[in-house]
């Protein structure tokens, strides 16, 4: 049996709850960035580096019952990673503590970072992809999924207007602590959220107008529109 320990992962198809998808949701959507704790430090690596890293770990001799660490053995803050991804992007929003946003006091963790010297050693991986290199190409996928959400709908043209509301404002008091961090909404059923699941079930009945009321973490919801797919088409 081998152990593997991949650190925080980033990439294309990430769920809107990771912070790197957030961020460029965010600016995508022409926002000002709120995050709630800008200090906490995190290891990223691209997902097919990961994948690499199970591999490798995986066709070791001499590794078995040993955690190994998979990881770039670099940190940023939150704060600086809000600053990275704006300059890739070429704009400039405001980054915005939100100490309502930020996790309980317990659940935070500060700092993680990757030793990943025992990888290094025992198998020939090695990343392709710098910080920077994998935050390009993850930008540039969610800004195609941006186009494509913004994109007319074709629906229309077959069915006459029906028109549908989303309650999408309440506080989710009964799911805390999981919406102190993310709206209702945006918690995940299986492999997609509960605003997916709605408004495509909602297109594939005929539906052409959506309409979503919304309040409390508004912001994030609003990034998740902006960076999805168009539903009218699927």
């Amino acid at each position: 049996m081998k152990i593997v320990r991949p650190f925080n992962c980033y990439g294309p198809r990430q769920s809107l709850r990771a912070i790197v998808p957030t961020l460029i949701a965010q600016m995508i959507a022409g926002e000002d960035v709120a995050l709630g704790n800008l200090r906490p430090t995190r290891d990223l690596t691209y997902v097919t580096d990961t994948v690499a890293g199970f591999l490798a770990i995986a066709r070791a001799d001499g590794l078995a019952g040993a955690p190994v660490n998979v990881g770039m053995n670099h940190e940023i803050s939150i704060g600086d990673l809000a600053v990275l991804i704006a300059r890739l992007m070429g704009v400039s929003p405001r980054i915005i503590p939100a100490t309502e946003r930020a996790r309980p006091e317990a659940s935070e963790v500060e700092r993680l970072v990757c030793d990943n010297s025992l990888l290094l050693k025992s198998t020939d991986w090695r990343p392709a992809h710098t910080l920077e290199s994998g935050l390009r190409e993850t930008i540039e996928w969610f800004k195609h999924q941006g186009a494509v959400a913004r994109a007319p709908s074709t629906i229309s043209d077959r069915h006459s207007h029906m028109k549908a509301v989303i309650l999408a404002g309440g506080l989710g008091s009964r799911l805390q602590p999981f919406t102190q961090v993310i709206p209702k909404p945006l918690l995940p059923i299986g492999e997609s959220s509960v605003l997916e699941i709605q408004i495509l079930s909602l297109a594939r009945l005929g539906f052409d107008d959506i309409f979503i009321a919304t309040n409390y973490m508004s912001e994030y919801i609003e990034a998740f529109l902006a960076t999805a797919r168009n539903t009218a088409s699927a």
